[in-house]
């Protein structure tokens, strides 16, 4: 169920954003918004829960929206850099997720479910995590307009020649 919800998540996320995004040049973003926000009381039941069929039903919508932001944060990096900066800008996204997301958020939790003594309370505070990415994903909003729309000009003004 996993690998099915991480599948249609990730292909559901770029639809999406793609949609969105020509609609509305911070759609892309507003995906990552409502997904981060979304698995919140998804992951709070989940978590919560004793009931172990609740949980399993829960950990569908969760992983769909936790896997929905992949496509969307991927093709956002990509506007905001110059077709040839493309390569190292992938690169350095993968390699901060990769270190925050895959190496230190499961390390995290497990320190913190051994500091509270309770790995279900480790799991709702990471959570908290969520709500503080809608709230960059939020403030980033208010500018990526404009870094899209003068990407070129301000290339130049770095002595790029574009």
């Amino acid at each position: 169920l996993s690998a099915l919800a991480g599948w249609i998540g990730v292909t559901l996320g770029g639809v999406l954003a793609d949609r969105w995004r020509l609609r509305d040049p911070n759609g892309r973003l507003k995906v990552g918004l409502w997904n981060a926000l979304g698995a919140v009381p998804v992951g709070a039941l989940m978590f919560t829960t004793g009931d172990v069929r609740i949980a399993y039903v829960a950990s569908f919508p969760l992983t769909l929206f936790s896997s929905m932001w992949i496509g969307a944060a991927a093709s956002t990096v990509q506007e905001l850099v110059l077709p040839r900066m493309r390569g190292s800008a992938s690169a350095a996204y993968l390699l901060v997720i990769t270190f925050i997301g895959l190496a230190l958020g499961p390390y995290a939790i497990g320190r913190l479910s051994v500091a509270l003594g309770d790995l279900s309370a480790a799991l709702l505070l990471s959570l908290a995590a969520n709500l503080a990415g809608a709230l960059l994903l939020w403030l980033a909003m208010r500018r990526l307009p404009e870094d899209e729309r003068t990407l070129r000009d301000r290339a130049r003004a770095a002595g790029e020649a574009c």
